[in-house]
């Protein structure tokens, strides 16, 4: 049976495996995939003998999906045992509808749509110049926060005053 499958989250639909290939007379490897880690697997790709490596695209973000491989032989229609399960979550879903109202020279108030259910927290960033440099400004204190206050210093006062200010959130699994 394949050994040592790992699955590694690559982006909000993305996660990759590789496993380790013990057999030598395999003609290929199926992958099955399930979001409970005991039942429910279903076949979703098959890889010619000797490919460890998979990306299963099209997933959902913020979730948590279960893998396992087996390797077979089409010479006599004989399957090998199942190689360990691994589990891998994708990215946590990004916040939708970011709103940004400058309400004093010092302060802007933020507001947005939390769109997942599964991150620890959100990181905001900001630029002066409204698509590169982004910067982390401050951190939401719980998921279930929706806008921030913040007080403002020279680079924020002015880009507010010249109406340059970009705003960038993202949802990201913060540590505790």
């Amino acid at each position: 049976a394949p050994s040592g499958l790992t699955a590694t989250a690559i982006s909000t639909s993305q996660i990759d495996l590789v496993c380790t290939d013990h057999a030598t007379n395999e003609t290929e490897h199926r992958i099955e995939r399930s979001l409970s880690p005991t039942s429910g697997f279903i076949q979703v790709a098959i890889n010619a003998f000797n490919d460890t490596t998979y990306s299963n695209t099209g997933r959902a973000c913020g979730t948590r999906y279960y893998y396992r491989v087996r390797a077979y032989r089409a010479s006599d229609s004989q399957f090998s045992g199942y190689s360990t399960v691994a589990e891998a979550s994708t990215f946590p879903c990004a916040p939708s509808g970011l709103t940004a109202l400058a309400v004093s020279a010092s302060q802007i108030n933020l507001a947005w749509t939390d769109t997942g259910s599964d991150e620890t927290g959100f990181r905001i960033e900001r630029s002066a110049h409204n698509v590169i440099d982004f910067r982390e400004d401050a951190r939401s204190a719980t998921p279930d926060k929706r806008s921030v206050l913040e007080s403002g210093d020279a680079r924020l006062d002015t880009a507010i005053s010249t109406a340059k200010l970009a705003r960038h959130l993202r949802a990201q699994d913060l540590p505790a």
